[in-house]
């Protein structure tokens, strides 16, 4: 099955990127949970507890129709989807998701931060973003706002670069990619890593300006949008995760 026609996309960079800067970088140490919904694990102490602490590389995992979300002391938040698992490591700022989604905001000043998964690392500085890695390890990666670059690399060193508005989608089995601009405003609507969360994301007005900014395109016959819809991120079937219709589309 082919993408849609009319679905705008980009060939992903065909040059390379020096790392992202870290040396000014607040280290992305311990966190809190302040939100936890059903099932929450954490390492192989079982249940997790409201406002506990979670320490670097102890795993967080959610079940079926659960939800995580974790204050760094930088004041970086990150929210995990159902059926998600991952850790975090506190010197090079990085999350490394072993399955599911996850919704990350960091503050602009704070640093980059790296979404490492299985040899596919999407970077990004001062920004809000989603990841996700479906169980054949293809890999999503989207950035919702961002005031720095955002770049993706897939498992055989290619790397493309994103704005926000994008998501790059990353095949496990060869390392290609594709960049393609997904509906902001559908996804603040109806994403559960926005809609099952009390508090608002401190980003969410600058999110809110790149979806008027892609509307305003989009009116303008400048660009067209993968829909939620299409971008399989309201996926109900716990075998499949968000982003799996994009997936399934590559040939």
């Amino acid at each position: 099955m082919k993408f849609r026609t009319r679905i705008f996309f980009l060939l992903s960079a065909t040059f390379s990127f020096g790392a992202m800067p870290t040396s000014a970088a607040t280290e992305l140490n311990e966190a809190e949970l302040i939100t936890i919904v059903n099932q929450v694990t954490l390492g192989d102490q079982g249940g997790a507890k409201l406002n506990e602490k979670v320490a670097e590389k102890i795993p967080l995992s959610t079940g079926a129709g659960s939800f995580a979300e974790l204050k760094f002391k930088d004041s970086s938040i990150l929210r995990l989807a159902p059926e998600s698992k991952m850790s975090f490591s506190s010197k090079d700022r990085s999350l490394k998701l072993d399955q599911g989604t996850l919704l990350a905001n960091v503050p602009f000043g704070q640093g980059g931060i790296r979404i490492e998964a299985d040899g596919i690392v999407g970077e990004v500085t001062g920004t809000t973003l989603m990841a996700s890695r479906d169980r054949e390890g293809n890999f999503g990666f989207v950035i919702l706002e961002t005031t720095g670059t955002a770049k993706v690399t897939s498992c055989t060193g290619k790397p493309a670069t994103l704005v926000p508005g994008q998501i790059a989608l990353v095949r496990k089995s060869d390392g290609s990619i594709r960049v393609l601009e997904l509906n902001l405003d559908a996804v603040v609507q109806f994403s559960p890593l926005f809609t099952s969360f009390e508090r608002p994301l401190p980003s969410l007005d600058r999110i809110s300006a790149v979806a008027d900014n892609q509307a305003n395109e989009v009116k303008n016959e400048m660009k067209s949008l993968l829909s939620y819809v299409e971008a399989g991120l309201n996926e109900q079937d716990p075998e499949k995760g968000p982003l799996s219709a994009c997936y399934r589309d590559w040939e």
